[in-house]
């Protein structure tokens, strides 16, 4: 096998059965050439599997001396990824722990490297190896829904609906101003049959779109970075084409729910206040809210900004 892989005294070998046939399979990170991994067929021969990651240059051009990878089930599905360490060679010296990777294994065998934008759908997708046969909740970390009295009954109020009306998704909705639209995914919605349901703000969905022009928009209620769904989701991701950017829209794949003729319904929030903590000055403006009413801290808080404030305008 050194023979036909090249593989000399400074280069790292790695046994791994990664995909778990039983035959253990070969891992090898070649000093400043990236790494290759290579299949046992059951009967010691070898062919190198051939993915599209793996590369040998990072984003910055610069040489990647990919060394020992360690393997784990990462996501549940079944198959083992590989946590990369890697470094750059400068001068002909070994930079140590930089460009770290982490490289997820799909169910058919190949791999990509997480660091890549692959959307919201492609995460969820991700988490198929955990959630068995039960519903589940996705809750976004770029939103904090409620204020200092803690969370508001959000994921229960969600998880209630998708039971009431046997769908397959329940999504928190919220009125924006026409403005903001674009910013977030757009639902139309229809009452449902039950009315006790329609007072404590459940509603069909009929369609959903990301991000629209406020022009074009079905309607101001807006997705709010949280929902609760069925396994039937997965299957709905798989078969979403992705956007050209390459991402994989949840969204997209609700749509596709809907087309199936899947039920899919939305809970609004009324006065639950959402925070946006997605950008530097959003979550600085959620944290000035938090702190600035905390029961404890808060006058204090507030009389330092004020301080603040007056020196800034003299």
């Amino acid at each position: 096998m050194s023979k036909s892989t090249g593989v000399d005294v400074h280069d790292f070998l790695d046994p791994v059965d990664f995909d778990n046939d039983g035959d253990e399979d070969v891992w090898i990170g070649y000093h400043g050439r990236g790494g290759k991994l290579w299949r046992n067929n059951g009967v010691g021969h070898y062919r190198e599997v051939r993915t599209d990651g793996w590369p040998a240059a990072n984003r910055a051009g610069k040489t990647i001396d990919r060394h020992d990878c360690d393997w784990a089930d990462v996501d549940g599905n079944g198959r083992k990824d590989a946590y990369c360490t890697t470094g750059r060679f400068i001068h002909n010296v070994v930079k140590f722990g930089r460009d770290n990777e982490l490289w997820l294994q799909s169910r058919d065998g190949t791999f990509r490297d997480v660091a890549e934008p692959r959307g919201l759908g492609d995460a969820v997708l991700c988490a198929e190896g955990f959630t068995g046969d039960a519903p589940f909740a996705v809750a976004l970390g770029d939103a904090i829904l409620g204020g200092v009295d803690g969370p508001p009954p959000v994921i229960e109020r969600l998880a209630a609906a998708l039971e009431c009306h046997e769908a397959d998704c329940a999504i928190a909705v919220r009125d924006v101003a026409r403005e903001d639209i674009g910013r977030y995914g757009i639902v139309s919605t229809r009452a449902t049959a039950n009315a006790a349901a329609d007072d404590d703000g459940v509603v069909h969905v009929e369609a959903i779109v990301e991000k629209p022009e406020p022009a074009a928009a079905p309607s101001t209620l807006a997705v709010a970075a949280r929902y609760v769904m069925t396994p039937a989701i997965f299957d709905a991701l798989r078969a979403t084409p992705r956007a050209p950017s390459g991402e994989l829209e949840l969204t997209d794949a609700i749509a596709r729910l809907l087309e199936d003729g899947r039920t899919v319904v939305a809970v609004r929030l009324g006065d639950v206040v959402r925070h946006d903590i997605g950008t530097p000055e959003s979550y600085a403006s959620a944290f000035l809210h938090f702190a600035l009413s905390d029961p404890h801290h808060g006058d204090r808080l507030r009389a330092t900004t004020r301080a603040l404030l007056d020196d800034d305008e003299r």
